[in-house]
């Protein structure tokens, strides 16, 4: 009698505790399912939300360099290659839209991708600017925008512009801002903590 008891016991056990296992696994693949998807629908609409602040931002440094470009001083200055003359007349302009618009930079680059002069930090220039919106606005002679890292790992949201007078391309105009108020924008909209990490092989 107890033979047989243990006959059937054991089977059963087994096949308890299979299907046990089972229903644990099937649990936990739901829950890990479930948390997954709501990571990706968090992801997409965070990108979506992004891009869209990024396309609006971008837009309006657009109508800045539009307004910025047709200034005849400006256009004076530069033409003449004096840099004091120039910073004079920029630098007012650029405090007024870094107070109103949180424009952070604003540069005067040549046809050679020489920086003439950073209205944002006139001491520095002289260097090449390798930037991938730079080139591409000089590639295909265009307005470009981008959001890139900088030298000490700010992410800058640019706007190049190239400069024509009278239709002859006399040079490019940059501006950008940083974009931690739009990554803090949406981290509250989205009840998301965002958390940015930089690759150090990537600061130049």
């Amino acid at each position: 009698m107890e033979s047989i008891r243990y006959r059937i016991l054991g089977p059963v056990s087994i096949a308890f505790l299979f299907f046990l296992g089972l229903a644990i696994f099937g649990i936990y693949w739901l829950q890990k399912s479930h948390i997954e998807n709501n990571i990706q629908s968090s992801l997409n609409r965070l990108q979506k939300s992004f891009d869209q602040e990024i396309s609006e931002e971008a837009e309006l440094l657009a109508g800045l360099l539009d307004f910025i470009e047709k200034d005849p001083r400006l256009q004076k200055a530069w033409l003449a290659k004096d840099r004091d003359k120039l910073l004079n007349l920029a630098l007012p302009l650029f405090q007024d839209i870094h107070s109103k618009y949180r424009v952070t930079h604003f540069y005067f680059i040549g046809l050679d991708k020489v920086c003439f002069l950073r209205v944002h930090n006139s001491p520095r220039f002289g260097d090449t600017i390798e930037r991938h919106t730079l080139g591409q606005a000089v590639m295909e002679k265009k307005q470009v925008h981008g959001v890139e890292l900088g030298k000490f790992g700010t992410l800058t949201l640019r706007r190049v512009h190239p400069w024509r007078v009278d239709g002859k391309l006399i040079g490019y105009l940059e501006i950008g801002e940083e974009v931690e108020h739009i990554t803090q924008e949406l981290s509250d909209i989205l009840s998301l903590e965002l958390i940015f990490t930089v690759d150090k092989h990537q600061l130049k």
